[in-house]
């Protein structure tokens, strides 16, 4: 018996599968787990306010300021400013909406407001020969369209609203509101456009 083991092979090869079992590393210690998952929450829940913030729509066309001895009967003997709304966007321009015009000088918008709408089709070549149009502004124009109007008021100060009789601008008119999540694809589905 000098050369055997005391324990019999087989209960040693028992026990030390009893005794073994497997160890993971730990990547992550379990504090900063805790930190991750409440990042994520947080995450989401920015993202869900986010995507339920209302970004405005706008229709953005050409226009010119008028002044007073225009062929616009509603603006007759006042400056205005005449948007030319392509036919397609027309149904969605109402009275009272912001009209916001880009001054490239003061590097700022300027905010009118819709007062009137002449749904009247008009050709690019009326257009051109009834507002003397230059030819920068008759080059934007591609297709027939309809007129909104607005009192020209709100100008930056120094210079009158005379000044700018003539001035060609690419307006923007502020038709509605869409939540941000309707921008990612099939979020228009949950979300439709408000109108203002």
């Amino acid at each position: 018996m000098q050369g055997q083991p005391i324990f019999r092979i087989e209960a040693t090869r028992r026990y030390q599968e009893s005794q073994a079992h497997t160890v993971l590393p730990r990547l992550v210690a379990p504090p900063i787990r805790c930190c991750l998952w409440i990042l994520l929450g947080l995450l989401l829940a920015g993202g869900g306010i986010v995507g339920l913030t209302p970004v405005p729509v706008y229709v953005s066309c050409p226009a010119v300021v008028i002044d007073g001895h225009n062929r616009v009967p509603a603006m007759e003997g006042e400056i205005a400013i005449v948007a030319f709304v392509p036919l397609e966007h027309l149904a969605r321009v109402r009275r009272g909406q912001p009209l916001w015009v880009p001054l490239a000088a003061a590097r700022e918008r300027f905010r009118q407001q819709v007062s009137g709408i002449d749904p009247q089709v008009r050709s690019p070549e009326t257009v051109h020969r009834q507002f003397a149009l230059p030819a920068t502004a008759a080059l934007t124009m591609t297709r027939p369209v309809a007129l909104v109007l607005a009192r020209f008021e709100h100008v930056p100060p120094g210079l009158p609203a005379a000044a700018y009789v003539g001035s060609v601008y690419q307006v923007e008119i502020e038709v509605g509101t869409r939540r941000l999540s309707a921008l990612l694809p099939l979020g228009h589905l949950g979300f439709p456009e408000e109108r203002l």
